[in-house]
């Protein structure tokens, strides 16, 4: 009953009546986190001794308001509150409490009404990497410029909701973090960008990052820098056939046989049939699956990985990947291998 009871308490919407019933049984950390429960202003009064007050302090479904904050004042966790984007937040709600927020979640809080006034108001109090990190400020070049003295530059690097331009990576280029730059999609990458910074990027971080254009270009310009493995399981590629070919002794296959976002079909895996992991292919929901492919390369097949596939199983057998008559049919193909 203890065990049932603490994992419903967490996420199950219990209602007013079972929450007294089994009040003494309950988890009320649990409880306290739990989204799908009717919140009133009541229930909270009425077990108020009860509450594990930093949980209930980060939940997102209470009746927020000023007067319910007033309220409970002295129990609330004020670390977790200052975390909480659904609290009413207003520049009056900022200044009635500053006294105890805890400004580092506070400037990493997606909720509050951000301006440069605000930001100006609480210039000394605000942590400067959670508030680069932020990405509902309201960005500008004016706003880096203007609040330039409590910038940080290598989470303001890894920031995607920077007005990101050229003109912007030069004029800061020397304040830049570039490995937390190669990790960002939302710069306006380039051949040129990528050549213009070309012994500052961190390669492996380069190669993983989805944005870059990566291209049969761009791979032949840098083929000795290229981290070939992170480049094999990137989805933001334009694979092709002929990219496969140009690149085939420096490609990582096993990481590439993982990849969905490959052109999938019968010519692809014949053309390369010596090179793939099968292992990882079995693995793969963006094959074509279906039961000619099946039969095709029926000893090659790692079944018991192919089993833990539900795109496979639904497109070889038409059914659901529960169904136990799933189970039977991989367990005779993996008697069938031997």
């Amino acid at each position: 009953m203890a065990y049932f009871l603490n994992l419903i308490s967490r996420d199950y919407a219990l209602d007013h009546e079972h929450i007294e019933k089994f009040a003494d049984e309950i988890n009320w950390e649990n409880l306290s986190a739990n989204p799908a429960l009717d919140w009133t202003e009541a229930l909270i009064e009425q077990y108020a001794d009860r509450w594990a007050w930093a949980k209930l302090a980060k939940n997102r479904a209470l009746p927020w308001t000023e007067a319910l904050v007033e309220r409970y004042l002295d129990r609330w966790d004020w670390r977790s509150l200052s975390s909480n984007p659904a609290l009413p937040w207003t520049d009056e709600l900022v200044a009635r409490y500053a006294e105890r927020w805890h400004w580092l979640w506070l400037s990493a809080n997606h909720g509050l009404p951000w301006s440069e006034a605000l930001i100006e108001r609480y210039a000394e109090h605000w942590v400067a990497r959670a508030l680069c990190r932020n990405e509902e400020l309201p960005w500008s070049l004016a706003l880096i410029e203007r609040f330039r003295s409590i910038m940080d530059f290598r989470h303001l690097s890894l920031n995607k909701a920077l007005p990101w331009t050229r003109d912007l990576i030069d004029l800061y280029s020397e304040l830049w973090d570039y490995d937390a730059l190669s990790e960002n999609v939302a710069l306006p990458w380039t051949f040129e960008l990528v050549g213009s910074f070309a012994d500052r990027w961190n390669w492996k971080a380069l190669a993983l990052n989805t944005g870059v254009p990566w291209d049969a270009r761009l791979l032949q310009r840098y083929e000795h820098r290229v981290y070939w493995r992170g480049i094999s399981g990137n989805v933001g590629v334009q694979w092709t056939i002929e990219l496969l070919v140009q690149f085939q002794h420096r490609l990582h296959w096993a990481t590439l046989s993982s990849n969905p976002t490959l052109p999938w079909n019968g010519v692809l895996l014949r053309r390369f049939g010596g090179r793939w992991n099968w292992s990882s292919l079995s693995t793969n929901p963006a094959l074509p699956w279906c039961m000619e492919l099946l039969l095709d390369y029926l000893q090659d097949w790692d079944v018991a990985r192919l089993a833990t596939n539900r795109a496979a199983a639904q497109g070889i057998f038409k059914l659901d990947p529960a169904d136990p008559e799933v189970t039977g049919y991989f367990e005779a193909l993996q008697k069938q291998q031997y």
